[in-house]
């Protein structure tokens, strides 16, 4: 019997189908994919905001959510976990996972009620006002997949212990994680658009080369070959009457009586 490809357990979805993608020849120097597994499509999504993370403390007692972040500068975002903690009403200090500082300084809420910290080459917006004491995560971006996502949202939304705050955030990385989920999708479409591109080009060369061979074959069927046998004949005696010409001219040429 064949194996489902996706397979629940609780509330966890795991991946059983094939691992590998059968390789098409459709032109004797092309190949092309036969598909995409279902482990590419559905279970390897970019995490966050595709270069990391974010998530609110458990035990935070503040009103403040923290956004999917966004990068400001590639080259000075050093993959890693990170702990943005709040050490005052307006003081926050940012350490790496061995605890060394890595930024620090103090922040202000606006009459919105919204603040950002940047460190490294990123910036992470804050709505709310967080408590001494709270902290958050930034952690470097892994993969997920589409089910653990809305796993993710069911949770949150059905939650009794989450503050508002902590919903906020976690649905703050849903949907950042679904709209990785969709880029995912649109690549996949457009991969699949370009397999068809390829295979109808290869389907019009070979159409091409057919008609082509045909043409040829009608040719020759329709050659007169006593016609043909004739006109050779004409032909090598025309040759034969030009060689014995520039021979003629040759033995009058002034050359042959310079020495």
């Amino acid at each position: 019997s064949a194996t489902q490809p996706f397979a629940q357990n609780g509330t966890s979805v795991s991946y059983a189908g094939a691992s590998g993608v059968n390789q098409v020849q459709i032109s004797p120097e092309q190949s092309i994919s036969a598909g995409d597994t279902g482990s590419a499509v559905f279970m390897n999504i970019p995490a966050g905001n595709g270069t990391f993370t974010t998530a609110a403390a458990a035990a935070n007692t503040g009103s403040a959510s923290i956004g999917p972040g966004t990068v400001t500068d590639p080259s000075a975002w050093t993959p890693g976990t990170y702990t943005i903690a709040f050490t005052s009403a307006s003081q926050y200090q940012v350490t790496n996972a061995t605890g060394t500082v890595v930024a620090s300084g103090s922040y202000a809420v606006s009459a919105g009620g919204t603040f950002s910290i940047a460190f490294n080459g990123i910036q992470v917006a804050f709505n709310g006002t967080p408590a001494t004491g709270d902290h958050f995560t930034v952690a470097s971006a892994g993969t997920a997949s589409v089910f653990s996502t809305v796993a993710s949202a069911i949770s949150a939304l059905s939650s009794s212990h989450l503050t508002s705050a902590q919903i906020t955030t976690q649905l703050n990385t849903v949907g950042e994680q679904l709209t990785g989920a969709l880029n995912t999708l649109d690549q996949v479409q457009a991969s699949v658009g370009a397999r068809i591109n390829a295979v109808s080009a290869a389907q019009a060369s070979a159409q091409t080369q057919q008609t082509n061979y045909q043409t040829s074959i009608s040719q020759l069927s329709d050659t007169n070959y006593a016609a043909a046998t004739t006109q050779l004949s004409t032909e090598e005696l025309a040759l034969q009457a030009a060689q014995a010409s520039y021979a003629s001219m040759e033995s009058l040429s002034l050359f042959k009586y310079v020495s």
